[in-house]
């Protein structure tokens, strides 16, 4: 999602604000495009965010089969 902004809101959803202010909340579980090669996730593949929650530092962490990744190993692809 170049330029959107992502808001957490609890550990079952998300906001995400587009470039012009529209708003839409997402869910869990909703889907996410792998934008980075890990060592269980492929780039370019398509996965499910099962929960949300914020780090201590601020970042924002995806739940995705048990393990707990930073939301910027993804794109979400979002209709407004």
């Amino acid at each position: 999602m170049d330029s959107h902004h992502i808001n957490y809101v609890d550990n079952r959803s998300i906001l995400i604000v587009n470039p012009t202010g529209k708003i839409r909340q997402l869910f869990c579980p909703f889907r996410v495009k792998v934008v980075t090669d890990t060592s269980i996730l492929k780039q370019d593949s398509w996965v499910l965010v099962d929960e949300v929650k914020l780090h201590r530092d601020h970042l924002l962490l995806y739940r995705i089969g048990g393990n707990w990744w930073t939301y910027d190993l993804f794109r979400i692809a979002a209709v407004f």
